[in-house]
């Protein structure tokens, strides 16, 4: 077996341990009979590292000769996985995914997918002979003559901080041949993703009957790693969300900020989760529905012939269990929404005290303020050159010009009174203008709504 070094696992902690930088291209090949004559059960997968991207084109382009002596004759399966560190480096691959399409390994609308971003699965329902083209960059137009896929599978995963893959497997028809159909699979997989225990942990189905054997265990091994991770993200935030309500009820109101932060942090986290828990639900009604149309594709008579119950039962089970996640989901909300009541009623409770503390101060300093200010005019006005208390019998104490004073006090407060009640009507007149302009674009929204 050729090491492969870059392939990967989430450690104890859930953090990445993919190292790589640059792209990595991996080849994988085997047969059904190969499967059988080792119990079932693909035992260290023989996964080689590709030199570079011409070596993966031509992998893609070259067919396997038929060798019945190493097993190598029917119902065999190749893959190529690309091993990127982020999405942004799948967009770089329009090489590879226009090779895969000239070769009839991938459809339009995978490519369209990988274009886009777009997250979610389809079910491949195509046979015969048609010309198509596919835009797989802002530079490059591939048009292809091609034969479409008899049955396979697409998906995506979200758009997230959790391991991503993208795939397309599907059932390539060989002309001329009257047993069986090669499979083929384009993988792109992300940090957090390990190829080889996807392809060796659990085994092979063994109950196609009269059916071809084919190789859609892959994605429900993909579909029940899915589940894992969204059952193991809801455990663990259920354990974050209770223990942050411990921290919510005992922490400092001047922590409560920081609080919010981590808050915001956990409804991201269960949004993440929620999106991937309804595409595991979409990815699993579509594999029974591709198990279906594998059926329809190889025979006319359906009662007749059924599809592994193995794998129906697998999908079955994750669906089951994706059904038991559902209550925490829908639990994990009402919690957090209840959190941020909370400290939204803490941070309301803080404000009034302080605005209470506030007003406190400002009543004492108004009743200071009542107290002296009396006495401090009457000290002004006495102290003033205008009074004479040492004069002579016969004079004035009050000077005949004190009316000057009056005069000027008075034209003064009045100034002073004038212009803070113009201030005053005219931000009263610009808060008016705003209430009117909201009232407005308020009203005319809600008319714009159809009726029910």
């Amino acid at each position: 077996m050729t090491s492969d070094s870059h392939a990967v696992r989430m450690d104890s902690t859930g953090q990445n341990t993919f190292a790589g930088k640059r792209p990595t291209f991996h080849s994988f090949e085997t047969s059904a009979a190969i499967i059988k004559r080792g119990g079932w059960k693909i035992r260290n997968p023989d996964i080689r590292e590709l030199s570079d991207k011409a070596t993966a084109q031509a992998f893609i382009k070259t067919l396997p000769r038929g060798d019945r002596r190493r097993n190598w004759e029917e119902s065999r399966f190749r893959l190529l996985c690309i091993k990127v560190e982020n999405r942004s480096q799948i967009l770089e691959q329009t090489a590879i995914v226009s090779t895969a399409a000239e070769s009839g390994w991938i459809n339009s609308e995978f490519a369209t997918n990988i274009i886009k971003g777009n997250a979610g699965s389809a079910v491949l329902m195509e046979k015969g002979n048609i010309s198509s083209s596919i835009r797989l960059s802002f530079s490059l137009l591939c048009a292809f003559q091609t034969e479409i896929l008899r049955a396979g599978l697409n998906f995506q995963t979200p758009n997230d901080k959790l391991p991503f893959i993208t795939l397309s497997i599907s059932e390539l028809h060989r002309p001329g041949r009257q047993r069986g159909s090669d499979w083929v699979c384009l993988l792109f997989t992300g940090p957090g993703v390990d190829l080889e225990w996807l392809l060796s942990e659990h085994p092979f189905p063994s109950d196609y009957a009269s059916l071809f054997p084919d190789f859609m265990f892959l994605p429900v091994s993909i579909l029940r790693q899915e589940v894992e991770r969204v059952g193991a993200g809801l455990m663990k935030l259920k354990e974050d969300v209770l223990d942050k309500h411990g921290e919510v009820l005992s922490s400092d109101p001047a922590d409560l900020g920081d609080t919010k932060k981590t808050l915001f942090e956990l409804d991201r986290k269960y949004l993440e989760l929620q999106e991937r828990w309804k595409f595991g639900q979409v990815l699993a009604a579509n594999l029974i529905k591709c198990f279906g149309e594998i059926v329809r594709l190889q025979t006319k008579e359906i009662d007749k012939l059924k599809y592994s119950k193995t794998l129906l039962q697998q999908v079955e089970t994750q669906i089951a269990l994706s059904n038991m996640a559902q209550q925490e989901l829908d639990a994990i909300p009402s919690r957090l929404n209840q959190q941020h009541r909370m400290i939204d009623s803490k941070l309301t409770i803080m404000i009034a005290e302080d605005t209470r503390r506030d007003s406190s101060s400002m009543k004492t300093i108004a009743v200071l303020t009542l107290i002296f200010l009396p006495a401090t005019a009457l000290a002004s006005i006495f102290g003033m050159s205008m009074f004479d208390w040492k004069a002579q019998e016969g004079k004035d104490i009050v000077s005949h010009r004190f009316w000057i004073y009056v005069i000027v006090a008075v034209l003064l407060t009045l100034v002073v009174l004038t212009v803070w009640f113009l201030w005053y009507a005219r931000t009263q007149r610009s808060y008016e203008k705003i209430w009117r302009k909201d009232d407005v674009e308020s009203a005319n929204t809600y008319s714009s709504k159809p009726e029910d």
